[in-house]
């Protein structure tokens, strides 16, 4: 069975966390420096597995579909 799909609202406030935590000194995932990673550290506060989020975002995005990808970090690979 697949796994329902997360709704806009809850994309949202994930993204607001991501670039929350970025406004803190937090670094971009898969970059190094700040603090912590932004998303590392917020599936270790709240449980939820960041990174695949945002990899799931960057996945819409990239189809030209709707979506809450993180845009104040650059795209993977120097897109």
């Amino acid at each position: 069975m697949p796994t329902p799909p997360v709704p806009n609202d809850e994309r949202a406030r994930r993204k607001a966390v991501v670039e929350d935590l970025l406004k803190l000194g937090y670094h971009p995932q898969g970059q190094r420096g700040g603090l912590a990673s932004a998303t590392k550290t917020a599936e270790r506060r709240e449980g939820i597995n960041y990174p695949r989020w945002v990899r799931d975002e960057e996945a819409q995005r990239d189809k030209g579909k709707p979506h809450y990808a993180v845009e104040s970090w650059p795209r993977k690979f120097g897109q």
